[in-house]
């Protein structure tokens, strides 16, 4: 659960408040003693249920399974029915999973909790959390809500048969071949092949490249998933070439043991601070002539290395722009370190170009 925590203090400014609490409650939950969890469970208020929630979430593989089933799904019954849009169910922590397969499996609570979603209005948040349980509904739900980004997530995962997440941060760790081979698979691949709309190649290309790389690195897939990735990943890229995020997606088999660089967001102000070199833009003749000053911003990926790998400008002067990037392309960072592993930085920058005053 930490990465997730560390990932969203690095950057608080670009997270509302309520979900950096529900990671921190999460945190508090994963670090409670057996005597404190215990003592908890008299309480009866939200924030005590998402504690005790992550506190049998993160119960060692030799805890009573059984126990631990019961007093997951008494806790997600709690928040769904007291707090049925908390923000817990669309944080990236899959802690308010229910899976019907892997670690702490409980199918017969995954039917009850997903007749519950199914009869509420269709949102994301139902979408998401059955997803791996009933891809075939999940997909329902994600088109009548036009949430194309999330379809094509979905239709990579059942490509390659994912089934269970690890609770926590997400990375998808088991697979059903029956799933890949079944008939909504052969649809969703289709689907993907013939696909040209933007969000829908994006949340395709991503998932296979992220998850297909996760699973087959950790010899959980044992087939390669790569040339349909190759294809969708070109045809994303060129329907969204301002979107950095697609340049982190490895669209090569990788070896056994050799995970996928992760990306992460930071925000401007952290990330300057990690700033090795930083060389002055040189400001352009003409533009001082004319009397043009401002901030240029460019949303700029930072290699693994510490190397400003690509940057778009999102704002500021037309004729200050090349000159910002010319100088942000020579900067260099300290790497970020994730988990024991450097990771790709999604950030702003701003680059300033102020005329003297005598």
């Amino acid at each position: 659960m930490k990465p997730i925590l560390f990932v969203l203090l690095a950057c608080p400014g670009l997270f509302a408040a309520d979900v950096v609490s529900v990671f921190k409650l999460i945190d508090e939950g994963a670090k409670l003693s057996d005597t404190a969890a215990a003592a908890m469970e008299q309480s009866d208020d939200r924030e005590s249920h998402i504690r005790l929630l992550s506190y049998w979430t993160s119960r060692p593989e030799t805890a009573d399974a059984a126990v631990v089933k019961v007093a997951r799904a008494r806790h997600i019954w709690w928040i769904l029915q007291h707090s049925p849009k908390d923000d817990l169910f669309g944080t990236a922590s899959r802690i308010a999973r229910i899976y019907t397969a892997g670690r702490w499996a409980d199918p017969e609570s995954f039917t009850a909790i997903e007749k519950f979603w199914l009869a509420q209005p269709p949102s994301r948040a139902a979408a998401d959390w059955i997803e791996l349980g009933d891809p075939p509904e999940a997909a329902r739900i994600y088109e009548a809500l036009g949430l194309q980004r999330e379809l094509g997530r979905l239709y990579a995962r059942v490509y390659l048969g994912v089934v269970a997440e690890e609770y926590g941060i997400g990375d998808a760790v088991l697979t059903d071949e029956a799933r890949s081979k079944s008939e909504f698979a052969a649809k969703a691949k289709a689907t993907m092949e013939s696909s040209s709309d933007k969000d829908s190649l994006y949340g395709a290309s991503r998932s296979l490249a992220l998850d297909g790389g996760l699973l087959y690195a950790d010899g959980h897939l044992a087939w390669d998933y790569t040339p349909l990735l190759k294809s969708l990943s070109v045809r994303a890229r060129a329907a969204a070439p301002d979107d950095l995020t697609l340049y982190v997606l490895r669209d090569s088999l990788p070896a056994r043991g050799e995970r996928p660089t992760k990306l992460i967001l930071v925000g401007g102000g952290v990330q300057s601070n990690r700033a090795i070199s930083k060389g002055p833009p040189t400001y352009p003749l003409y533009a001082r002539n004319a009397g043009i000053q401002g901030t240029v911003r460019l949303e700029t990926l930072i290699s693994p290395t510490g190397v400003v790998a690509r940057m778009v400008a999102k704002s500021g002067p037309q004729e200050l722009v090349q000159a910002a990037v010319d100088a942000v392309k020579t900067w260099r960072y300290q790497p970020t370190i994730l988990n024991g592993s450097a990771v790709y930085v999604l950030t702003t920058i701003d680059v300033n170009f102020a005329l003297s005053r005598h």
